[in-house]
């Protein structure tokens, strides 16, 4: 993701990455179970910061969706599908960009993560 911001051309000078689940990868690589994502306040917590962050956003700033499809985890894609919901309901009323191609999965369509994006392609606004 980094990479693809810094050769493109306009020169992004400031870069903000948030999270759909603030413990989502360190819960998942420990093989904890998945519920303590949603415990201790953590999904609160989290939509706080992405509140705040996008309270910043000015004229000119571009706000890239990147969550990609659903992750390969065992009872986990309901939980995904409404925190994506959940999370564009913070992001209401703000223009959403996109690298490269939509992820489709049914009728559910997903911004490609940003570990797949490459340097030739194209930012798009992103309609969910």
């Amino acid at each position: 993701m980094l990479d693809y911001l810094y050769k493109h051309e306009e020169k992004f000078s400031k870069v903000i990455i948030l999270n759909l689940f603030a413990l989502c990868a360190s819960v998942f690589d420990t093989g904890i179970e998945h519920n303590i994502i949603f415990e201790n306040g953590n999904i609160h917590k989290n939509n706080k910061i992405i509140v705040s962050t996008i309270a910043t956003v000015q004229q000119g700033d571009r706000v890239i969706a990147a969550w990609g499809g659903y992750p390969e985890r065992n009872g986990f894609r309901q939980h995904y599908r409404n925190r994506i919901e959940e999370v564009m309901m913070l992001l209401q009323g703000i223009q959403l960009w996109r690298v490269g191609d939509i992820v489709k999965d049914g009728s559910h369509r997903f911004p490609q993560h940003g570990l797949n994006w490459f340097d030739f392609e194209e930012m798009k606004h992103f309609i969910p």
